[in-house]
């Protein structure tokens, strides 16, 4: 019995990252953005870079959002 507990937040995990609540575990770089301000909490990005995205998602009149970058592109590979 003691194992239902487990499988269930298991679960929980893989379904909030599958559906995109929260960044992947094996990113490199997060980007949080809200209302027109973005935090990077792993990884680092350029000023100009910054700026593009702030741009981006503020052209389009997005809220809230994370962009999560992983692979050898944001190893710089």
């Amino acid at each position: 019995m003691w194992f239902i507990p487990i499988v269930i937040v298991a679960a929980l995990v893989v379904g909030a990252i599958g559906l995109r609540f929260v960044p992947p575990p094996n990113a490199s770089t997060v980007l949080y953005f809200r209302k027109s301000s973005i935090r990077v909490s792993r990884g680092n990005l350029r000023s100009h870079a910054r700026e593009d995205v702030r741009d981006i998602l503020s052209g389009a009149k997005v809220a809230m959002a994370f962009i999560a970058i992983s692979g050898c592109f944001a190893t710089g590979w």
